[in-house]
């Protein structure tokens, strides 16, 4: 399932009492303010972070010394 934003899950008729629900019963984790992922997927904390900042541009230098130290890009 992946990275769901609040806004996409509201457009698609998902309350924010049943967005609640679902991290009661761990079907779904807060990654950011608007932002929830499925527990079983796997953690990309560059797209967290261009999630909170759309504005900021992350250098090649990051991206590559995130995949030396074996971080998803």
């Amino acid at each position: 399932m992946g990275y769901l934003p609040v806004s996409e899950m509201e457009r698609r008729g998902v309350s924010r009492t049943e967005i609640s629900r679902f991290v009661r019963e761990a079907k779904l984790e807060k990654a950011a303010k608007g932002l929830y992922v499925s527990p079983n997927a796997e953690s990309d904390p560059l797209f967290e972070l261009q999630y909170r900042y759309p504005k900021a541009i992350f250098r090649m230098k990051l991206r590559c010394s995130c995949l030396e130290r074996g971080e998803p890009p």
